[in-house]
């Protein structure tokens, strides 16, 4: 069975939900316990995306390593599927930056050329939610996303042929 490596750098819990639910996972908050073959469950911390992606590609290119997938946690806004106000309200006045800074990660999973998912995320709520997912290209009209509902999509993106080289939305 392919290794799930959760590199969590969120903080958020979410973590500790997807965890039982993906055999073979380790949780840790760095990329430097990356193996051959490994799936990535990427966890990534709004604040400084855009550097920590060069932390992975350090990471793959240092240890010269193939991963099975990529499995990316991004906010949405990244594709055009959200309105501007609605972004400013979600994400704060620095929104545009923002969505720059995921967008630069993004591109970069993207030119790696290994397999990969993307999960554009509403903002995450502790409270259940429904969950709704909006394939790339169609607009997200939730205004949220429960924890719990979120970790079910990540662990299902989890799976080696489950959104392959696809961006997924969610939110309620």
């Amino acid at each position: 069975m392919t290794r799930v490596l959760i590199v969590d750098q969120l903080n958020k819990g979410l973590a500790t939900l997807i965890k039982p639910t993906v055999l073979e996972s380790v949780t840790v908050n760095s990329f430097d316990q990356l193996q051959q073959d490994d799936i990535l469950l990427w966890l990534p911390n709004d604040s400084d995306v855009d550097q920590q992606v060069f932390g992975l590609i350090d990471a793959i290119d240092g240890k010269q390593i193939k991963l099975s997938k990529i499995v990316m946690l991004s906010i949405a806004g990244v594709n055009g599927e959200v309105e501007e106000p609605r972004l400013q309200q979600w994400w704060g006045s620095d929104y545009q930056n923002l969505v720059l800074d995921y967008q630069y990660a993004i591109k970069m999973i993207d030119e790696l050329e290994l397999p990969y998912t993307i999960v554009r995320t509403t903002p995450i709520v502790i409270n259940a939610t429904t969950a709704v997912i909006s394939n790339e290209g169609t607009g997200i009209n939730g205004d949220r996303i429960g924890q719990s509902q979120l970790a079910e999509v990540l662990s299902e993106a989890c799976q080696p042929n489950r959104y392959l080289n696809q961006s997924i939305g969610i939110s309620e």
